[in-house]
């Protein structure tokens, strides 16, 4: 049985890596999607197809998230073509590295206005029709960077610390229809120039002692989305115990 059947999914930053393989779970459960991308189009068109082998129907927007006439723009669509959506997992973001010595207003603002801006101004628009709906599921990828200060990416870490403030915020404005909950992956992905000493050093800091994988966060959205009710504000953290260091 598929367990979102029926149901229409935004995902924002869908066009590859592990917004990819978010749309593609949803797909697997029957739900219909509109696959988001700003640079990736190649890599989001290849997203859609995958999906629709699944038997759903998918769309892609190319929007800025980072912009809020783009974040309506692409919400009109969704409800022009869908006329409803029921999902709404804001997953768009950067990485940049910003030591304060390095940390300009510029840099400041891609970051924040990405990574934070783009999630409450996302969910301002989605949620309108959800609480017309009287129900809904919005999810918020934050980092473990969001919990523990990495001094070279000091503004990515305010700004996840930013989204999981948000999702307290939000579940309290949006309830009881709407739940609003938050994931805050760990070490998911390992940049390649690292050296293979550098990753078992990384690896052995974790309790688990391994590195995690997008199917560990695809779990942890299917768990919340199709397998709980009685859960919002939340965030949880999918890091194999790292944050316990």
């Amino acid at each position: 049985m598929k367990r979102l059947k029926g149901q229409v999914a935004l995902i924002t930053g869908s066009g590859r890596n592990m917004g990819r393989e978010i749309a593609c779970a949803l797909a697997r459960e029957g739900a219909d999607l509109v696959v988001n991308y700003r640079f990736s189009e190649e890599e989001a068109k290849k997203t859609v197809e995958e999906t629709e082998n699944f038997g759903v129907k998918a769309i892609l927007y190319k929007a800025d998230v980072s912009k809020v006439t783009e974040i309506e723009g692409m919400v009109q669509k969704t409800m022009e073509t869908f006329g409803k959506i029921d999902i709404l997992i804001n997953n768009a973001g950067i990485f940049m590295r910003t030591p304060l010595k390095d940390l300009t207003e510029e840099k400041w603002g891609e970051v924040l206005d990405t990574n934070l801006k783009s999630v409450l101004f996302t969910t301002k628009a989605v949620s309108e029709g959800m609480l017309q709906k009287k129900r809904g599921k919005i999810l918020n990828i934050a980092d473990v960077g969001g919990l523990r200060p990495w001094p070279g990416y000091l503004a990515y870490c305010i700004s996840k610390a930013g989204v999981i403030m948000a999702t307290k915020g939000l579940a309290k404005t949006l309830a009881p229809d709407i739940q609003v909950n938050c994931i805050a992956p760990g070490t998911i992905t390992v940049p390649e120039e690292l050296s293979e000493e550098r990753k078992e050093k990384l690896k052995d800091q974790i309790p688990l002692k391994r590195f995690g994988s997008y199917q560990d966060v695809v779990n942890a959205v299917l768990f919340l989305l199709c397998d709980t009710s009685y859960v919002t504000g939340q965030t949880l953290v999918i890091d194999g115990g790292g944050v316990l260091n």
